[in-house]
């Protein structure tokens, strides 16, 4: 119904205008929140390829949890969005500037099973044993995108069994998506396509207010 040229009208990232449709979608499906990582590219470095970001963040959660509470202020849920999807903005930049969390772990990890024994380290570092580790690696949707108009329906498989693998174009007039998931899980995929389409148009409605925002924010 629309692309990235109506949301930019709203004053938001098109690409955090998605993934914060993707966290309410995602909590409307499930009533929680799993994690979802988005790939980064790190093109200002000589060789980099990606840093995933995990994009769920307390901002985020707020939004969500805000956005279905029928006595919640209107212009409260506005704030809510603006301020998660500045905080999605500005994550995005420290992983393409470096300063990402996933990917410089990862390499110590790969350190360690290269050359643990070698260096003496016999076991992994607890770190890599907490289950916090083990969370944060274990995308639940995996997602990316691209500017490309040639490729809108190129995808790839979800990473974790239960999850999801969602790749989305965004385009001057329409959101472009590819979303996959194992066999049994084709029946939550359907579901999941029909909520987040909803998810969408729910929130440009909602942005759609911007002069009510404007008001209550600054007059």
């Amino acid at each position: 119904r629309f692309g990235q040229n109506r949301i930019k009208t709203l004053g938001i990232s098109p690409d955090a205008f998605v993934q914060l449709a993707l966290q309410l979608a995602q909590y409307r499906l499930w009533k929680k929140f799993c994690t979802i990582g988005e790939s980064v590219l790190m093109r200002k470095f000589l060789n980099g390829r990606t840093e995933v970001f995990q994009t769920i963040s307390s901002a985020s959660q707020a939004f969500v949890m805000a956005m279905d509470l029928p006595d919640f202020p209107v212009s409260s849920k506005i704030e809510y969005f603006h301020r998660a999807a500045r905080i999605h903005s500005g994550r995005i930049s420290e992983c393409m500037d470096g300063y990402g969390v996933e990917g410089h772990l990862s390499a110590l990890l790969a350190v360690y099973q290269l050359r643990g024994m070698a260096l003496g380290i016999t076991s992994p570092p607890a770190l890599f044993r907490d289950v916090g580790w083990s969370t944060l690696t274990r995308a639940v949707f995996s997602t990316s995108t691209t500017r490309s108009v040639g490729v809108k329906i190129v995808g790839f498989g979800p990473v974790v069994d239960n999850g999801f693998g969602i790749r989305y174009g965004r385009e001057a007039d329409r959101l472009v998506f590819c979303l996959t998931s194992r066999t049994d899980m084709a029946a939550d995929l359907d579901r999941f396509s029909a909520i987040l389409q909803q998810a969408l148009v729910d929130m440009a409605g909602l942005l759609d207010q911007q002069e009510a925002y404007a008001s209550v924010v600054g007059g």
